[in-house]
């Protein structure tokens, strides 16, 4: 840190920036010759030997010498990076500072502990000056960059994502395809509304399915849909041995493959394997947190973690996915935007689906920008890994079941043309739901599909004998 701040120094002197400018006061500082030289600019002193000649003592000459050495090129944003690095940095250390003291109190302020992960929030976001606009008008003339988007609107360059589910849903399937279609740059994800702008460089760390696990699911995955990745999608499978991010040998592995792979969608799956500890104060999960705030800031990416909801089955709750993840609220309340996921309600299982219960979810986005939250509903097909959008709020009001198909074909003395099956019952279901309780009667043995062949590909649909 003592390097970014002669750095900043050194940009001041060589630029001849004021203090204001760059928003520094005399308590940025920590180092006794620092804040000398930082005296001196505040005096409009910008002379390198007047300035030494000031601060006296040995070898002040060729310390101000060196802080002006390669600066000359230093950009205007670098310079501001490195000032929000170094406060990011302060700040979590009065976190900790705090959590130590909670430790040995047994008590934590969490209100405290919030207020500064509040202010970090502001430094990442790139400060908040609101309080010095007073109309519409002022705001509306300040000059705040666009959000760099990844996938719009659930991943953006710097920003966190949070997707949770309880176990058995599906979310580790959901982050691997998503990680696929950025990977191969394919425009739309899930939703007509959730966009990729390009072809993305992915790093997939995962820590709960194993090796070979990972290796059949994106055999089967690449097996249902083309994906062109062209070596942009990579993975990293550490079930054998977990990397807890909070050690620093560990975290260095993580940055080593960052640096190396330059992604920028970075996934983490699922977060307690990350952090093997209690989630549940603001004491216990501010050092993850620190982690999670120093990986989306000091690297050009969009941060994904995965996370579990709490094991509380409570359908009938009108809490959002925000409110249900595991542990303090501060790890879905740090998030941008927030995924969740879940079956559908317990109550549909009694119904008959086109596809079977298990095979649907919900998803519920939450962002910090734009008109959403939004829900929508995906489907798994039979034997298949990778979800689509579904129709099955449309379907469900009209649902066909195969017994249904069944009394139509021996209606007609056992056979039909299946476009005639779907005319006939067209005012009871939609295509997709017919054709699904076709495929579902065919599944079952009670009907067999026989293509005739020629133009159109027509289907005889037969009831077996």
């Amino acid at each position: 840190m003592a390097e970014l701040e002669k750095t900043i120094l050194g940009y001041m002197l060589v630029n001849r920036f004021q203090p204001e400018q760059l928003g520094l006061d005399k308590n940025f500082f920590r180092n006794q010759r620092q804040r000398q030289v930082f005296n001196e600019i505040m005096k409009g002193n910008y002379q390198s030997n007047l300035i030494a000649e000031n601060i006296g003592g040995n070898g002040a000459f060729q310390y101000v010498s060196n802080l002006m050495l390669g600066v000359e090129d230093t950009k205007p944003e670098d310079v501001i990076r490195m000032i929000n690095e170094i406060r990011t940095k302060r700040l979590n250390e009065e976190v900790r500072k705090l959590i130590n003291a909670g430790s040995q109190s047994g008590h934590y302020d969490d209100e405290k502990i919030g207020k500064i992960y509040k202010q970090i929030q502001d430094i990442e976001r790139g400060g908040s000056k609101d309080e010095e606009c007073e109309t519409v008008e002022e705001l509306a003339l300040l000059e705040i960059p666009e959000i760099d988007w990844l996938i719009k609107p659930i991943v953006e360059r710097f920003g966190f994502t949070l997707i949770g589910a309880q176990k058995g849903v599906g979310k580790s399937l959901v982050v691997t395809q998503l990680g696929l279609y950025a990977a191969a740059g394919i425009p739309t994800f899930l939703s007509d509304e959730i966009r990729i702008s390009k072809p993305l460089n992915v790093l997939l760390i995962q820590q709960e399915v194993s090796l070979p696990g990972m290796v059949d699911r994106l055999y089967k995955m690449r097996a249902e849909k083309f994906f062109d990745l062209g070596g942009r999608f990579r993975q990293k499978t550490t079930t054998g041995n977990w990397w807890n991010l909070t050690k620093k040998e560990d975290l260095q592995k993580l940055r080593s493959l960052i640096e190396k792979y330059q992604p920028d969608i970075l996934i983490l799956d699922p977060l307690y394997t990350f952090y093997p500890k209690e989630l549940n104060t603001a004491g216990d999960i501010s050092p993850m947190m620190e982690v999670l705030s120093d990986l989306k800031t000091n690297y050009n990416l969009g941060l994904i973690v995965v996370h579990h909801f709490s094991n509380k089955e409570d359908p009938d709750s009108q809490r959002t996915s925000v409110g249900r993840f595991m542990g303090h609220s501060m790890i879905a309340n740090s998030a941008d935007v927030t995924v969740g996921l879940d079956f559908l309600h317990p109550k549909y299982k009694q119904q008959s689906l086109p596809l079977p219960y298990q095979n649907y979810i919900m998803v519920e986005i939450t962002t910090r920008h734009g008109e959403w939250p939004a829900r929508f509903a995906l489907e798994r097909k039979l034997g298949g890994l990778l979800f689509e959008s579904s129709s099955i709020w449309q379907d469900l009001g009209r649902s066909i079941v195969p017994g249904q198909i069944e009394d139509l074909l021996e209606a007609n003395d056992g056979e039909m043309m299946q476009k005639e099956v779907i005319q006939t019952l067209i005012s009871e279901a939609r295509p997709t739901t017919l054709k699904r309780a076709i495929d579902e009667a065919v599944k079952r043995g009670v009907v067999i599909k026989v293509n005739l062949g020629g133009k159109g590909n027509p289907v005889l649909l037969r009831l077996a004998k």
